[in-house]
Formats: C-alpha cells, structure tokens, sequence
C-alpha cells in the first residue's frame, strides 16, 4: 500500500518534480548554502552522541525537501527531529546496526575458512549480500522516517523490498555515498574543511536523490 508525505505541499506550476542528473545538478547547486548550513547543524546536534540517529533523519529530510524545492528551517528542522524522532530513529539505527554487525561478523568468518573448506564459501556470501542489503538500506530509512507516515516496521520492511525493486538506483546511489566516504575517510585530515562544511549534507543529498526513485514509484500517493 503506498503513503504520502504527512505533509504533501503542492508545487508552485501544478506539475510533478521530474528526477533526473540535470535536475540533481542544478538543485545540489542552487541549495548549496542549504547544504552548508544543514551540514553545520547535523554536526551540532551530533555533538550529545544520543542524538545522531535523529539528526540523520532530519539530514534526510532537509535533502528531500531541498529537492523538493521548498523553504527548509534547518534548525528547527533538527530540532523537531529531536523531539519527534528520537526513538524511531534509534530503533532503526539498532536494527539496521546490529544486522550489520552480525552478518559482517559471519562473513569474515566463513570467508576466512573457505580456503580450507570450501564449502563454507557460500554461508561467506551469503553474509555478504545481507551486509550489503542492510547498506543499501539506510537511505530510504533515513529518507522515510521523517517525511512519510509509516511505522518503524513499515519503514524497514519497504526500505529491504526498495532495495531490489528501485535495485539500478539503489546500488548507483550506494556506490556514489561508499565513494564519498573512502574519499573522505582516505583524506581525512586534507578534507576536514568539507567536512565541516558540506561533505556529510553532500553524501546525505545524492543517497536520498536515488531512493526518491523508488519512493516515487513504490510508496508516494502523490507526486514529488
């Protein structure tokens, strides 16, 4: 069954937002300093530690309403997040972590060993593609929980089917944030600047851009 945003706002021209790499551009560049500013703010209220899960979704949120080209309050923004979100938010933190954990764990297990039984290759796959899924997964979790009208459960069962269904863009979005991070990570101390800046907003903005393609397909009742 497919659901709106809880707040549906009509576009200006009546028409529907058109996804695409021109329109991906020229939004990143026209909500540039929105992304600076967001950025600034999600390292702000990552400082409690117990709020990064919420600032995450408000992160995801900001980037969809940018897309959307509406006027986004960035810091009430996160601020209603906080409140709102801070349990959903960790809920989907804890299950998505804790799939990571275990099958990252039986994949380095297995993989270790099938030199030596081979028939342990397989499990060792296995638990690879489940870590995999669960990373393709984070960002329709983030992009859902604060801008549709769905429980956790919900949120998480569409986030594994989107994976597979929206698979062309899930896997080009993940690989363009796994990108953005190495890079990142790689050059840590030379790109701190763009981490402070707008590294992290960038990463959020391109992996919600490639899930608003399975959303609008799949769960949105009305156009983007």
């Amino acid at each position: 069954m497919k659901f709106g945003f809880i707040k549906p706002p009509e576009r200006e021209d009546g028409a529907p937002l058109e996804l695409g790499w021109k329109h991906l551009f020229l939004t990143l560049w026209r909500e540039l300093f929105l992304l600076i500013r967001a950025n600034l703010c999600f390292l702000l209220f990552c400082l409690p530690v117990a709020t990064i899960p919420a600032a995450c979704c408000a992160l995801h949120g900001i980037c969809v309403d940018a897309i959307r080209g509406k006027d986004v309050p960035v810091f009430k923004t996160y601020w209603n997040a906080v409140k709102g979100l801070f349990l959903p938010a960790w809920g989907a933190f804890l299950c998505l972590g804790a799939g990571e954990v275990v099958s990252i764990t039986g994949a380095v297990f297995y993989l270790q060993r099938a030199s030596e039984m081979p028939l342990l290759l397989a499990p060792g796959l296995v638990a690879t593609g489940i870590a995999v899924v669960g990373l393709l997964m984070l960002p329709y979790v983030f992009t859902m929980l604060p801008r549709v009208d769905l429980s956790l459960a919900k949120v998480l069962k569409n986030a594994f089917l989107l994976v597979f269904l929206n698979l062309k863009f899930s896997v080009c979005g993940g690989l363009v944030c796994l990108l953005l991070i190495a890079a990142q990570a790689a050059l840590l101390l030379r790109v701190v600047p763009l981490i402070l800046t707008i590294s992290l907003s960038l990463t959020a903005y391109f992996g919600t851009y490639f899930s608003l393609y399975g959303l609008q397909q799949y769960i949105l009742t009305e156009e983007l």
